[in-house]
């Protein structure tokens, strides 16, 4: 079992502090986006990654927890 910092957070706090949903955030850990650490079949997300993800620049258009138009309109 690897060893993990303490103040490591699952994913649901991570998407709750993206804005995002966990399938979100579970992909951005699997892509190497965030960094992270498979435990079992869980994640653990190292804090300071969260924050810089949160911070860094987006290409234009595209902003976290942004929502989807209902079909229609």
């Amino acid at each position: 079992m690897p060893n993990i910092p303490d103040d490591w957070i699952p994913p649901a706090q991570a998407a709750t502090a993206l804005k995002l949903t966990k399938g979100r955030v579970y992909q951005f850990c699997a892509r190497g986006q965030l960094k992270a650490v498979k435990v079992g079949s869980s994640w653990m997300i190292d804090p300071a990654s969260v924050a810089a993800f949160a911070t860094a620049p987006r290409p234009q258009g595209w902003r976290l927890g942004r929502k989807r138009k209902p079909a229609g309109e």
